[in-house]
């Protein structure tokens, strides 16, 4: 079982007797480039060197103005709209009602204003959605 780290803005699930992947304070200090199916995450530090750590959850706490520059086309693709901007207030990131699971790319969730719900009450139960979509995914894997 991987321990909970937080350090600055990220957190991250960490495997046992690995190094804490954010150590900057703040979150544009160590910009996330690429998160790869085989548990794998490259970030870039402010001088440029990139840095692959092993992880088993990811989460980008970004706030209501997203900076998304490490998703392919800074995440358009994802929004209700893929042919504009994606915008928390005007182009939300298109997601399951139920899992707030995107519609375009499996495993990925958006909650708060990312995913439409601009009022500080939903995101609970946007939150509470995303961890029931993952306990049942965890729970239909086979041992």
């Amino acid at each position: 079982m991987g321990k909970w780290s937080r350090r600055g803005h990220c957190w991250g699930k960490m495997q046992l007797a690995q190094e804490v992947s954010c150590r900057s304070p703040t979150p544009r200090q160590r910009q996330p480039l690429l998160f790869k199916e085989d548990h794998q995450a490259v970030f870039r530090d402010p001088k440029g060197l990139q840095k692959v750590f092993g992880i088993s959850l990811v989460l980008v706490l970004i706030g209501s103005h997203p900076d998304l520059s490490f998703l392919p086309g800074a995440g358009a693709d994802l929004a209700m709209d893929p042919n504009q901007p994606l915008s928390a207030k005007r182009n939300p990131i298109d997601v399951e009602p139920f899992t707030y699971q995107s519609t375009q790319q499996e495993g990925l969730y958006a909650v708060g204003p990312l995913a439409g719900d601009n009022f500080v009450r939903f995101v609970q139960g946007g939150a509470l959605a995303v961890a029931s979509s993952l306990l049942r995914k965890e729970a239909r894997k086979p041992p």
